[in-house]
């Protein structure tokens, strides 16, 4: 079983906004999963986040979106990975990254939150050893908290599309083949 978090902050106005990657890496996966001719429903709600859970092959996947703001995303996902009793290794936490070049993406297994509330709030409550799933935004000059609660350019968004839809195969493989319990990093 693997659980899925797409970080992000509740709310019409924060929707595809930089700080909502996670949320739009989680819908493209589950895209990718409907296009497979999988059933993947709408999202339930538990507590303080929305799930959805599919079977792909021989593993289950929960997707979660956390239904707080980001430096309060600790407490669904520790709530969700006790109810589903979901191993660190088996947690995958998507999020933006202004420390990488829009377009890039770094998949790594524990380390520090990099500076980013949700992953911060995450780590407090569960500890470091999960899945991270940076997606880079990049930044410029404007205050970090304006800027990441910004929409990106039409080409930043362009180039962040792609490189969701190129992590969500990759994830997909990866479960698929089981192949994340070896917890090599991957830089793409």
């Amino acid at each position: 079983m693997y659980l899925i978090v797409g970080l992000n902050n509740p709310g019409g106005q924060y929707e595809k906004t930089r700080h909502n990657i996670g949320a739009d890496f989680v819908d493209a996966m589950l895209a990718k999963l409907e296009g497979r001719g999988l059933q993947t429903g709408i999202f339930s709600r538990a507590d303080d986040y929305g799930y959805n859970r599919v079977k792909f092959g021989e593993n289950e996947i929960i997707f979660i979106l956390p239904n707080t703001f980001m430096n309060n995303s600790g407490d669904p996902v520790a709530r969700a990975k006790a109810y589903y009793k979901v191993p660190p290794e088996n947690i995958i936490v998507a999020c933006d990254d202004v420390n990488l070049d829009v377009g890039s993406a770094r998949i790594r297994f524990g380390g520090s939150d990099g500076g980013h509330n949700g992953l911060k709030s995450i780590i407090s409550k569960i500890g470091d050893d999960f899945w991270r799933i940076r997606i880079g935004v990049g930044m410029n000059d404007i205050p970090l908290e304006d800027y990441v609660l910004q929409k990106p350019t039409q080409d930043q968004r362009q180039d962040i599309d792609r490189i969701i839809d190129e992590q969500a195969e990759n994830m997909l493989e990866l479960i698929s083949k089981n192949s994340l319990e070896n917890k090599t990093n991957k830089i793409n």
